[in-house]
């Protein structure tokens, strides 16, 4: 990761040099570059590249922290007998957005303690206090608009997260159907001239924080065996899929086991029929 250094020094003293070029005293542009880069690069990459390489990366400094309270969050916050153990800690405590605060925190800090030795030893730590150099030389300016950064890149991490949209299904696995494929059959025509005559779900009790198997009873409407691809949405959003060959006339289920980490109303459907279902705190 060591690699990485070099570039960090390069957009730091870039974003130095774009600083000064607008008029920001010397005595406050240090730390200022280093907080945007951590910023972008904290934002950059939880979401972009979350859990990758790059990740890394572009937080060297501050993924081993960011994964260590991570992780120090779900032993301490987290109900460990969960199915989704990591949704059960506090927002800010999950991957990416600890990642986020972090490269942020860390990065500031970093600007912080070199700003103030470039101050003690250029001398110009009055030059920060009374504000002189530019129209963008007042250190409450620029504080401020780093605060409004954070804030607005935190929202941006939120709204992204989908959490604000209410319930969302966390995890929908695709189990063997009645209509398999074999080597034999893998290069015959796509074909759409099937519907679903049922949806069933095994347990009477759907409830979050455990698998549930919801059976799709299929039938083949046309004249011509073919390929079909049984795509599972819920709330209009498909989540799984699960390829089939079916012959005229045939009947059979399409299983999937599905978990939803909230409770709440979902509709759950494969093509032409569709089924609300009400999911119950477990």
């Amino acid at each position: 990761m060591l690699i990485y250094i070099p570039f960090y020094i390069l957009f730091i003293f870039g974003n130095i040099r774009i600083l000064d070029m607008l008029g920001m005293p010397r005595g406050i542009s240090v730390f200022t570059a280093c907080a945007l880069f951590g910023l972008g690069a904290g934002l950059i990459s939880s979401v972009f590249m979350p859990g990758s390489e790059l990740w890394w990366g572009f937080n060297f400094l501050s993924a081993p922290i960011a994964e260590q309270i991570s992780l120090e969050a779900l032993q301490r916050f987290g109900n460990t007998h969960s199915f989704f153990v990591s949704s059960t800690v506090p927002w800010v405590f999950r991957q990416p957005q600890i990642g986020f605060f972090m490269a942020t925190f860390i990065w500031s800090i970093i600007g912080l303690i070199a700003q103030v030795s470039v101050n003690f030893r250029s001398g110009r730590a009055s030059e920060a206090n009374e504000g002189k150099g530019g129209k963008l030389s007042k250190p409450s300016f620029i504080i401020t608009g780093l605060v409004t950064m954070v804030l607005v890149s935190t929202a941006f991490l939120y709204i992204r997260s989908g959490e604000h949209l209410g319930p969302q299904p966390y995890a929908v696995a695709t189990l063997p159907s009645a209509f398999p494929v074999y080597a034999q059959v893998a290069d015959s025509p796509k074909i759409d001239t099937w519907q679903v005559t049922d949806i069933m779900f095994e347990d009477a009790i759907i409830a979050t924080d455990r698998m549930h198997k919801v059976i799709f009873f299929v039938e083949h409407t046309g004249d011509i065996a073919g390929l079909v691809m049984f795509e599972i949405k819920i709330d209009g959003v498909v989540r799984a899929f699960n390829q089939g060959y079916i012959s005229p006339g045939q009947r059979g289920p399409v299983s999937f086991m599905i978990a939803f980490p909230f409770p709440g109303e979902y509709t759950i459907s494969l093509k032409n029929l569709s089924q609300k279902i009400e999911v119950q705190a477990n």
